[in-house]
């Protein structure tokens, strides 16, 4: 894909995925997606910090935050 096509390319993913009527969705899938201690471990990884630190910063993160907001 050309750099020039990119523009087009995210304003056409915008208009058939973000609605009006749908946005508050998907910005909770988004909010979701980007909180879940899975993704969080995946970027903390990609930062650099050791996987044994990286896991129990999850684990805690997980017990303490994310399992609250989901309910």
């Amino acid at each position: 894909m050309h750099t020039t096509q990119a523009p087009l390319l995210l304003n056409n993913l915008w208009t058939i995925h973000f609605k009006p009527m749908r946005t508050m969705q998907h910005l909770r899938m988004l909010v979701q997606h980007y909180c879940n201690p899975l993704h969080v471990y995946c970027r903390l990884r990609e930062l650099g910090i050791a996987s044994s630190v990286a896991l129990r910063m999850c684990t805690i993160y997980e017990k303490i935050i994310f399992s609250r907001s989901q309910h």
